[in-house]
């Protein structure tokens, strides 16, 4: 929150979103949303090729002064350098088989044992924050991890550390995916076929999932 008063609040849950009748996204001068501040924001907002970050003058004339503020709080951060610019690409998941395909399995014999899947993970770095694209697998995995945000976000960041996703900031990172185990499961289901959830954080630390279609 600003001093004068301007809040700045991450996206809603979309189970609030789209299930609520009653739920209106809020609309008064003192709020404002992440993702709509850093979509307005993002044309004005350049990274050279030094990797440093710069806001254009132009701004003025489409953000208020207390927006602004607040994208020039991202941009610093930003500019601090503290991540990594390492992507690593993600594997796709197999596709379900389908229900109808024929099989030489003889009856009666007991199925197969399933082959378990390995959760994989990529980040990509903005201006505004990261986003951390979790595939099926791991979408599948965060609920099994238990409702203890302490030893489940200690799983999350093992596992986002394996794939290579590390950084002062994984801890949170990791904390704030396992509290949104419900939202990540929504937006991995959400795709056809699933592949999996984004987790988007800013640098002023709001946390939102989207979805990968």
């Amino acid at each position: 929150m600003h001093a004068d008063g301007v809040l700045v609040l991450a996206p809603d849950h979309p189970f609030a979103t789209i299930d609520s009748p009653y739920y209106r996204r809020p609309c008064d001068p003192w709020t404002v949303m992440v993702d709509d501040l850093i979509a307005r924001a993002d044309d004005f907002v350049t990274v050279g090729d030094d990797g440093t970050a710069v806001i254009a003058k132009a701004i003025r004339k489409h953000l208020t002064e207390q927006e602004i503020e607040h994208v020039a709080a991202m941009v610093a951060i930003y500019n601090l350098k503290l991540h990594t610019h390492v992507r690593v690409p993600v594997k796709p998941s197999a596709p379900p088989a389908d229900d109808t395909a024929s099989t030489q399995q003889p009856l009666g014999d007991p199925p197969p044992a399933p082959v378990p899947c390995t959760p994989n993970a990529s980040v990509t770095f903005y201006w505004w924050g990261f986003r951390i694209h979790l595939d099926h697998c791991f979408c599948k995995m965060i609920p099994l991890f238990g409702t203890g945000a302490g030893g489940a976000a200690a799983t999350i960041a093992a596992i986002l550390a394996a794939a290579k996703v590390t950084g002062p900031w994984i801890g949170l990172a990791a904390g704030l995916i396992a509290l949104m185990a419900a939202w990540i499961t929504w937006a991995d289901g959400y795709c056809t076929p699933n592949v999996g959830a984004n987790y988007n954080q800013s640098w002023t630390v709001q946390g939102w999932i989207t979805t990968n279609c």
